[in-house]
């Protein structure tokens, strides 16, 4: 039987769930976010290897994001350029912002726990 979410948002052209011990980052399919991302398909990162978790919020005319660093990663620094295209990174409108916020913070609550 498969593990529920305990929370589930919406970004642009992915979403983030969040379970019991990990996280899973769920792309978008279709051509659009293959020039974003790839070929990476969905990815998964147990809590217990988050080491850093970040998130830019969305501007008037930018979009924010979530990132998560894990131990021996190599996640973007440079940005929102860099962001968007970083297999740890979630991008967001500004209308989703609030629940990213949200999750976040049960994200450190439970890596902290």
């Amino acid at each position: 039987m498969e593990e529920k979410p305990i929370m589930t948002v919406e970004g642009y052209k992915t979403s983030l769930l969040l379970f019991k011990n990990k996280i899973k980052i769920e792309r978008a399919k279709g051509f659009m976010n293959l020039g974003l991302h790839g070929l990476k398909g969905d990815k998964e990162i147990f809590l217990k290897f988050i080491t850093a978790i970040q998130l830019k919020k969305a501007g008037v005319f930018t979009k924010g994001y979530i990132q998560f660093t894990i131990m021996g990663g190599n996640e973007s620094i440079v940005g929102m350029l860099g962001a968007v295209q970083d297999e740890n990174t979630v991008v967001f409108e500004k209308n989703q912002e609030q629940e990213f916020m949200k999750i976040k913070q049960l994200i450190e609550d439970k890596i902290n726990s």
